[in-house]
């Protein structure tokens, strides 16, 4: 199932249940996006009943604030347009606080940082060592990855 940059985080939020269905019982599957969480959260909650392992890469803040912003800036994008990045950065915060979607669900941290700030090259690894961890026998062909990120 191959689909453009939101299609899927789309379709999984209007209509769940078909979104499922689509995957048609296949857990090699990683689903992951920068999801709007008022809208996502019942769509993520039914994707974890659905026996997919969720993650939430969560770390130091302060760094990943300073790497979004640095990637802006050198995208070439003009200074107000990095102040208006900063901004949906600051709503999309806000919103994942509002919403408490970050306690509504177990979800299994992963810090995707480095002590140095950069990022991880192993975070590949460490989910399907979790995953695979933590796979529920019943799936015979193996974990089912759900994976979120807060990302914009």
């Amino acid at each position: 199932m191959e689909s453009c940059r939101f299609e899927l985080a789309t379709r999984a939020v209007d209509d769940v249940e078909s979104f499922l269905a689509d995957l048609d019982g296949s857990h090699n599957v990683a689903i992951s996006w920068g999801f709007g969480p008022f809208a996502a959260v019942d769509a993520v909650r039914r994707i974890v009943r659905a026996g997919y392992v969720p993650f939430w890469f969560d770390g130091d803040r302060a760094q990943f604030f300073a790497s979004f912003i640095r990637r802006e800036q050198l995208s070439g994008k003009p200074p107000r347009a990095v102040q208006a990045m900063e901004l949906t950065y600051y709503l999309q915060m806000a919103s994942i606080v509002q919403t408490g979607i970050k306690d509504a669900i177990d979800w299994i941290h992963i810090n995707p940082f480095n002590g140095d700030g950069t990022y991880r090259l192993d975070l590949d690894e460490e989910i399907v060592r979790l995953a695979t961890e933590l796979w529920l026998p019943s799936c015979a062909d193996g974990p089912s990855i759900a994976m979120t990120e807060y990302t914009l």
